[in-house]
C-alpha cells in the first residue's frame, strides 16, 4: 500500500522510480498518486517481478548505472 505518512512531502532533488514489468509490491492504483505527488520523479521499467534485482541483477545494475550517469 501507499504509505499514508508521506502527506504533502515533495522532493527538491531528482528522483527515479524503478518499477518491474511483472508483479510489483505497489498496486497499480497507487502509481498515479505517486506520480502526482512527485512530479519530478522519472519512472523506469525493468524485467522481472518485485524481486527484480535478484531475478535480473545484470539488467538492474546496468539501469542504475545509466540513471547515475545522467
Amino acid at each position: 500500500t501507499f504509505p499514508s505518512n508521506i502527506g504533502d512531502t515533495t522532493l527538491s532533488m531528482p528522483a527515479h522510480f524503478i518499477l518491474p514489468e511483472g508483479k510489483s509490491v505497489i498496486p497499480t492504483a497507487h502509481h498515479q498518486e505517486i506520480r502526482s505527488r512527485f512530479s519530478n520523479m522519472t519512472w523506469h521499467s525493468t524485467p522481472g517481478n518485485h524481486m527484480f534485482p535478484l531475478e535480473h541483477p545484470q539488467e538492474t545494475a546496468e539501469l542504475i548505472q545509466r540513471i547515475l550517469q545522467k
